[in-house]
């Protein structure tokens, strides 16, 4: 077979985006995470040179997730963590005569199948592909061949950790669509502002967008929250 395959790691809903916790209740950001991830997986669903899409979660919720977007579930054992969840589901892939893998963080709001063709295309080479975050530290995506032949260090400064570890094989692509994340408040007040200015996220986000400000507009001048200083900034 020695198709590509890709795996899209989600965490365990209750404890997802919590650097978002000072502007986002927990079900908002629960949504919030749900949707972008359907987003991510809706883009990747529209590439048919992909052989197989895997959700990689120890979360039960995301087996419907998967289901609904047309993508496999591959559960982990819970308190793996997202490397090891990751190494776990490219050995599956291997064994199952995967000849590359491409992981995708499922917190990418304005990923389209466009700039996903570009970043697979002319696969077949030596090196191992990296799609930076927004600020040049993370990364949001990587693309190589299987079996892994390094680690997987996904979590902070990995875009220079992995360098490290590929040296001249590693490289690195830097394009918006790849690169926004939400992983801060600021990144929030980020999609808010891209959003109002026309660049679009994902249908799902767009409708959570929409709904959130709905919300911040219902909000109590005096509300008692202690982040309603965080929730105006983020309606500016």
């Amino acid at each position: 077979m020695n198709g590509l395959w890709v795996l899209v790691p989600l965490k365990h809903l209750a404890e997802a985006k919590q650097r978002l916790a000072p502007v986002l209740e927990d079900q908002s950001r629960t949504e919030l995470v749900v949707s972008m991830a359907t987003d991510v997986l809706s883009a990747l669903v529209q590439i048919k040179t992909l052989e197989r899409v895997l959700l990689v979660s120890e979360d039960p919720e995301a087996e419907q997730l998967a289901l609904d977007a047309g993508v496999e579930w591959f559960r982990v054992p819970p308190g793996g963590g997202l490397n090891s969840d990751l190494e776990c589901a490219a050995a599956f892939a291997k064994e199952q005569a995967a000849g590359q893998v491409l992981i995708v963080h499922a917190d990418l709001p304005f990923l389209r199948p466009e700039p996903l063709q570009d970043f697979i295309a002319d696969r077949f080479g030596q090196t191992t592909r990296l799609a930076g975050c927004k600020g040049g530290t993370g990364t949001n995506m990587l693309l190589t061949s299987l079996p892994l032949s390094f680690p997987l260090v996904f979590g902070s400064d990995s875009l220079a950790r992995f360098q490290r570890l590929l040296g001249k094989t590693a490289q690195v692509v830097r394009d918006s669509a790849l690169g926004m994340d939400i992983d801060h408040p600021a990144d929030l007040n980020c999609l808010l502002m891209r959003e109002t200015g026309g660049e679009l996220p994902g249908k799902m986000t767009r409708a959570w967008v929409i709904k959130y400000r709905q919300l911040l507009r219902a909000l109590p001048v005096n509300a008692a929250r202690s982040d309603r200083q965080d929730l105006d900034s983020l309606q500016e």
